[in-house]
């Protein structure tokens, strides 16, 4: 069973009990209001009978008329016998006058009071039956007042009906206008149900209208929220595992490119008898795939190793990290006949002398691979308190502009041929990416193809 149908019929159970008590209640307490009344009625009838025999003997036997306490009686009783009533006039335990009675003076009162008044039951008829006594000389009188409640009981019966029909109206009314309303309550729940539903099927943009103020809407965007990050966590798990993929399938390729030389050339040397020089050409080719192969394994290790690095920032001098960059570089940039500019603007950042050494030499040995013999390359550096940018720009063939997202990607190269032919494995941008981040800097590459490449590290947290 649902929630709100759980809800409905416990919520309709408790008014119909509610009602049905009430009614009861209602029943219970106008019917003793009404025979109360009937009573007091009957009281005081009675009452009015006994004063005025006593004023009309006592007035005629002011005139010296000799009456008898029945003869005053007998109009009475005919009068209230068409009213639907009852008298008799009892004296000193004799029935005088009066319909004859079921009832005699000792069962209507085992009181000694002057009058009384209770009901009686006769053939399943309820009868509200008064005894007055009083006394005239030596006499003792007691005057029965007998009324039906047939009448009353009728009417009391009506009364009951309507309060019950009214009962069954009111939780007709309620019951349709509680399921419609649990209904309408229920429909943002089950809305929630279908679209957690969704998700676990892998639905992930499934979302809820969240329109008001009211706590079932906070619920959904709560939930919206949720399945947005949910969504996103989704995504960047399968970006990191296409990502992976990608890598793995990278590195088979680059460690197998290698590996069939070198495969090759030792099947070479031990297969054909060759001359000094071809097995020195063998051997050489052998070594630089070797070379190749370290150079891939070291920036794979460091890779991994800037993952897990917690960093340890120093105050480092912008001057004395350029020159121990051109100090590292000087060989190379002699060997490839390029010159190094070094212009900048004296300063401070915060971070890793060698991890930011091997970013700037990263950056500059890539541009002297797309340098030409008698280029330039410019290492420069300008900023202010809290924002500094090192830049290293390059003359050469520049990048496409459509392969630049792509530099920092593991294994990626433009050129793969140049790239294979002096030995790079598409890890240096990577890596310079990595340190960049661990660094809180932004890398910034811009390029225009037969113009050159600049490469810009902004600092902006140290």
């Amino acid at each position: 069973m649902k929630f709100w149908q759980r809800a409905y019929y416990s919520i309709l159970l408790l008014f119909l009990l509610c009602i049905s008590i009430a009614i009861y209640s209602l029943s219970v307490r106008s019917y003793r209001t009404n025979l109360e009344r009937q009573m007091e009625y009957a009281l005081g009838e009675s009452y009015f009978i006994m004063t005025s025999m006593e004023k009309e003997r006592a007035a005629a036997e002011a005139n010296g008329r000799a009456v008898t306490m029945e003869a005053v009686f007998q109009p009475y009783a005919a009068y209230y016998q068409s009213l639907g009533a009852a008298l008799q006039l009892w004296e000193n335990g004799t029935c005088l006058a009066g319909d004859a009675l079921w009832l005699a003076p000792s069962e209507t009162s085992s009181s000694a009071e002057m009058q009384t008044a209770a009901v009686k039951t006769y053939e399943s008829t309820k009868y509200v039956v008064v005894t007055t006594s009083f006394s005239h000389g030596t006499s003792d009188y007691t005057l029965i007042y007998l009324r039906s409640l047939k009448e009353f009981m009728r009417e009391n019966t009506q009364l009951t009906h309507c309060f019950l029909l009214i009962s069954a109206v009111v939780a007709a009314v309620l019951a349709i206008g509680l399921y419609v309303l649990l209904r309408w309550l229920s429909r943002p729940i089950e809305a929630l149900n279908q679209a957690a539903a969704s998700i676990a099927a892998g639905e992930y943009a499934k979302r809820l209208p969240a329109k008001g103020q009211d706590e079932l809407s906070e619920l959904a965007r709560s939930f919206n929220h949720m399945a947005e990050e949910i969504e996103q966590q989704i995504r960047a798990l399968q970006a990191a595992a296409e990502q992976k993929q990608n890598f793995i399938d990278h590195l088979s390729h680059e460690l197998r490119t290698p590996l069939t030389v070198i495969r090759g050339n030792a099947e070479y040397l031990r297969s054909v008898n060759l001359t000094e020089e071809e097995i020195i050409t063998a051997a050489n080719d052998m070594i630089a795939q070797t070379e190749r192969l370290e150079d891939m394994t070291r920036k794979l290790l460091d890779l991994a190793f800037l993952r897990n690095q917690a960093l340890e920032c120093q105050p480092i001098g912008v001057s004395q990290l350029f020159d121990a960059v051109a100090k590292t570089l000087h060989p190379r940039l002699e060997q490839a006949q390029i010159r190094l500019e070094i212009p900048h603007q004296d300063g401070s950042i915060r971070g890793d002398m060698v991890l930011l050494e091997s970013l700037l030499c990263n950056l500059i040995d890539n541009a002297i691979k797309a340098s030409e013999a008698g280029s330039t390359i410019r290492l420069s550096g300008q900023g202010e308190p809290g924002n500094y940018t090192i830049a290293v720009e390059d003359f050469g063939a520049g990048i496409p502009s459509a392969c630049l997202a792509k530099l920092t990607e593991p294994f990626f190269r433009v050129d793969k041929a140049r790239s294979r032919r002096d030995g790079g494995a598409g890890l240096g941008l990577s890596l310079c990416a990595q340190i960049a981040k661990l660094h809180h800097a932004v890398l910034d590459i811009s390029s225009t193809p037969g113009t050159g490449t600049t490469v810009r590290i902004i600092f902006t947290q140290w």
